[in-house]
């Protein structure tokens, strides 16, 4: 008759829906003699956690706790099963953050999978940001400007992690200063200036402006690109074509994926240079 059953192993933890684990059962009779563990009966106490087959492969249903349960005759044998999903991957549902000013806010949501894809409820996120003088980020996912530049936010889960870039810029306005059309003669140099504010009108410096000129309208005599200085302001030198007429020339400023772009004319009249 048998009166133990011994099972191994002493604990099961699952970490993934789906899991599985064989648990080993071993029946004895009184005298401590090996029995075949025919008729020997499998349950858990709670299926929604976790259920067995009558082989002892035990499978993780739900998150949580249970005791696994072997039974032959008068003799019983239990095993306390845990299940936790740990994140085995994480994905983030945006691939980058912009932000046009300082206290801007955005929240990202993140996803964790167990190893075997299995999404997870309510994961237990850890949040970073590369530079926090550039953003900064809660525990709740909420990302939030805080001055100029460009970092990362990270979120970690388990042995999962993913990392979107954050960039703090804000929109720009490229503005004409001078008066335009000029009148002028061929060959002549014309001064070219124009301001890089953001759409409250403030200043904004170190932004790339690029100047080009029109078709048979002479060249940029300066740098063709130049950065805006404290004030915002940018400027060239314009050496007019050689031909009479219309002439073009043209300042360029990406911001933000678009590009503005803003020309100044020239009334080009037939005559030497003035000096």
């Amino acid at each position: 008759m048998p009166t133990t059953v011994l099972l191994e192993p002493g604990a099961v933890a699952l970490e993934s829906l789906g899991a599985t684990a064989f648990v080993t059962a071993r029946v004895r009779d009184q005298n401590g003699e090996p029995m075949a563990a025919d008729g020997l009966v499998w349950s858990t106490d709670d299926v929604s956690v976790a259920t067995v087959a009558g082989t002892g492969v035990v499978l993780a249903v739900g998150n949580g706790a249970t005791t696994l349960r072997a039974a032959v005759g008068d003799a019983e044998a239990t095993v306390p099963v845990t299940v936790a999903q740990a994140a085995a991957s994480l994905t983030l549902d945006v691939d980058s953050l912009s932000f046009r000013d300082p206290g801007d806010t955005a929240t990202v949501a993140a996803t964790a999978e167990d190893a075997l894809g299995s999404v997870i409820d309510a994961p237990e996120v850890t949040w970073s940001a590369g530079d926090t003088t550039v953003a900064r980020v809660g525990p709740s996912g909420i990302v939030e400007a805080v001055g100029e530049g460009t970092t990362f936010v990270r979120a970690s889960s388990g042995s999962g992690e993913a990392t979107i870039p954050v960039r703090v810029a804000p929109e720009l306005a490229l503005v004409q200063l001078g008066t335009f059309p000029v009148v002028a003669r061929v060959g002549d140099e014309v001064a070219l200036s124009a301001r890089v504010q953001d759409l409250a009108g403030s200043a904004y410096s170190g932004a790339v402006v690029s100047w080009s000129v029109g078709a048979a309208s002479g060249m940029i005599a300066s740098q063709q690109e130049t950065p805006s200085d404290v004030t915002g302001s940018v400027a060239a030198v314009w050496s007019l074509g050689t031909v009479p007429g219309t002439q073009r020339a043209f300042a360029n400023l990406r911001t933000r994926g678009q590009l503005l772009e803003i020309e100044f004319l020239a009334d080009v009249q037939p005559g030497e240079p003035v000096s």
